[in-house]
């Protein structure tokens, strides 16, 4: 008998030990997440860090249809507090957020919600990468993610609970161009400032944008420019796109329909002008010289104004067209003055 119960208690140790040895290889970093490697360059990545100035909680990307895209999250805490907890939503297009079955995780790290149970070694900071859905079709719409950390257990229906600080991030995932597709550059592209009888080479579209239009061009090509250059008295150098450029400094409307190339075509009102949306930009020429690729223009997001003002040599613009393509602009000189007196002198990169 004594030997029975000797046996029974070496198999109890023994099973003890093993529980404990399995436990402890799943409270590390790399069981939990299998992270792809974060340097690659098509990455996209949402960057929240703890009192920074220059997180990006929110991304745009783009590839082939019915294809992966790679997202990377980096998140850091700073101070006392610690990451318990992180959730992961996807949108369908059409439907209401759901909890995201994360493909790199290992089991023991997703709780009973569906959230991931960050371990000691990520309760400071993380940095995993992994791929996420494109829509099987252009016409779809896009696939939203929503990324946050709490400190406790969070509510996937709730992001407010127990959320740490600015901590959310956001994923659009849409059809569209490569992110590795090239940009598309222009260099040294001058804009006159406007004349009230059109004659000036004042506006571009994004379609040839190395190409200056003619105010005077007519019907037949105003309703594909998408901004121009104009000079204000207090706004002094500035962009403005079709729809938003002022009947004050120029009436587009009133000179295309003047100047109609078929007396018999219909007029042109406002509503034809393309809309356009710009935002001076943090970024410096260095940062502008270094884009190269589509996926490098994923961190502009639209704003809500149709006019950017106060350009200066060096200045870097942002901006979002009608269809959601992306770019920048670099002023890299500027001529202050009004009709044949001033111009401006440009550099842009767009998304293809």
């Amino acid at each position: 008998m004594k030997r029975i119960f000797k046996r029974k208690s070496e198999l109890l140790a023994l099973l003890f030990v093993g529980l404990m040895v399995g436990c402890g290889s799943d409270d590390s970093a790399t069981d939990i997440i299998e992270t792809i490697d974060p340097t690659s360059n098509d990455i996209t990545t949402i960057r929240i860090v703890e009192g920074a100035t220059d997180n990006i909680d929110t991304v745009t990307l783009n590839g082939e249809a019915n294809s992966t895209v790679k997202l990377r999250v980096n998140y850091k805490i700073t101070g006392t507090t610690e990451m318990k907890r992180l959730y992961i939503t996807q949108e369908l297009p059409g439907q209401s957020p759901m909890p995201f079955e994360f493909p790199l995780l290992k089991n023991r790290a997703k709780k009973r919600d569906g959230s991931i149970d960050l371990d000691k070694s990520n309760e400071k900071e993380f940095d995993f990468t992994f791929d996420v859905n494109v829509p099987s079709n252009p016409n779809d719409g896009q696939i939203v993610y929503k990324i946050w950390a709490t400190t406790g257990r969070g509510d996937f229906r709730d992001t407010s609970k127990r959320l740490l600080p600015t901590f959310i991030g956001t994923a659009t995932v849409g059809v569209g161009t490569n992110a590795n597709a090239p940009l598309v550059q222009v260099s040294s592209l001058k804009l006159d400032a406007p004349l009230a009888d059109g004659q000036s080479n004042s506006f571009i579209s994004l379609l040839d944008p190395s190409t200056p239009y003619q105010i005077k061009a007519g019907a037949g090509l105003v309703s594909f420019w998408d901004f121009g250059y104009f000079f204000g008295n207090t706004g002094k150098a500035s962009f403005a796109s079709a729809n938003g450029y002022s009947s004050l400094i120029v009436d587009l409307v009133k000179i295309a329909n003047e100047n109609k190339e078929d007396a018999d075509a219909a007029d042109v009102e406002k509503e034809d002008l393309n809309m356009m949306y710009f935002a001076k930009s943090t970024k410096t020429k260095a940062d502008f010289e270094g884009y190269t690729t589509s996926a490098d223009l994923d961190f502009i997001v639209k704003s809500d104004s149709q006019t950017v003002n106060q350009l200066t040599t060096d200045a870097v613009v942002e901006f979002v067209d009608k269809t959601g393509k992306k770019g920048l602009i670099l002023v890299t000189k500027v001529v202050e003055g009004f009709g044949n007196d001033g111009e401006i002198t440009l550099d842009m990169k767009i998304q293809p």
